[in-house]
């Protein structure tokens, strides 16, 4: 995790935030239904980032590499999600996740500091939901505004995929 920025899951499946009702919305759960269709399962985190300015985090994948070849990787379909809903408003101000479009369908060699494309934020107020392909390359922007920006996370996977966080649960 980059300075400044925190990620915890440990409770996060308890009470409201572990509902069905906010874990999967009806319009997320038709995205996810349509793309993953079943055998999928979530688990609830939390991102906080603390007052202060910071820099830009690293440009990363939610997922690993399934077979250590980004060919298939990339041609595979989609086996995970993730979902944000931001706890306060997400503006330009206070470090919007940025996207690399179309990074998702691309083989990469290592991680970029920076994309060669264009690079997309995601605004968000309070009870919006972002939700993207953990294949996209992300990153948390930069925080030009003291103050604290906290987001929940949802991940939607396959069953079969596991990760790091979920060993902590």
């Amino acid at each position: 995790m980059d300075e400044g920025r925190f990620d915890f899951v440990l409770g996060m499946n308890q009470g409201a935030l572990g509902s069905e009702e906010f874990q999967k919305p009806r319009g997320i759960r038709e995205l996810l239904d349509r793309n993953l269709q079943h055998d999928y399962d979530q688990y609830t985190g939390g991102l906080p980032c603390e007052s202060g300015k910071k820099k830009a985090g690293r440009w990363h994948r939610d997922v690993n590499s399934l077979f250590d070849d980004q060919k298939v990787d990339v041609a595979l379909p989609p086996w995970y999600f993730t979902m944000l809903v931001p706890l306060c408003p997400i503006h330009s101000e206070n470090g919007p996740t940025e996207f690399s479009p179309g990074s998702h369908k691309k083989e990469l060699d290592g991680l970029p500091s920076e994309p060669h494309d264009q690079v997309v934020s995601a605004r968000a107020d309070v009870g919006d939901a972002v939700l993207f392909n953990g294949k996209i390359l992300h990153r948390g922007g930069e925080k030009r505004e003291d103050g604290a920006r906290h987001v929940i996370y949802v991940v939607f996977k396959k069953c079969w995929y596991t990760d790091e966080h979920m060993q902590l649960i």
